[in-house]
């Protein structure tokens, strides 16, 4: 959780926070969320959580911090989004194509909607098993 966490802490500093993202920088940004997660040992996965047994404190902690991971995917989408609609705006052409916000958008979009589904799909299981507290603003 800590590693993740300090990810997406770095992820807003850095990047998202003083300048608008370009397609570099967030093909950077997800590199490194998908280094992350790739990095995961397998007992991490969310494929994982169904065998843990009792008690339930060790399923609840890998889903947030699945939860994070997610997070950061859509916070990152979330920042594409609002900046490409903002230029939109000032330059008042809604018709405007090719920009690097535009590429970033369409190649991540993908990433974003996933994110979104298995957050969805966690707090679902989460849920069920009496495991939402009020920490789940770490979805947001």
């Amino acid at each position: 959780m800590a590693k993740i966490s300090l990810l997406k802490s770095q992820i807003l500093r850095k990047h998202l926070s003083y300048e608008d993202p370009t397609l570099p920088t967030v093909r950077a940004i997800m590199t490194s969320l998908h280094d992350w997660h790739n990095q995961l040992p397998r007992e991490m996965t969310l494929h994982s959580v169904d065998d843990i047994p009792e008690p339930m404190g060790l399923k609840v902690t890998i889903c947030y911090t699945h939860l994070l991971y997610l997070g950061a995917t859509m916070l990152l989408y979330r920042r594409i989004v609002t900046q490409h609609m903002q230029s939109l705006g000032i330059s008042g052409d809604y018709n405007v194509r090719g920009t690097s916000l535009e590429q970033a958008m369409r190649s991540f979009v993908g990433d974003a909607v996933t994110a979104a589904t298995r957050s969805v799909r966690i707090l679902t299981l989460l849920r069920e098993d009496n495991g939402i507290f009020q920490r789940c603003w770490l979805v947001m």
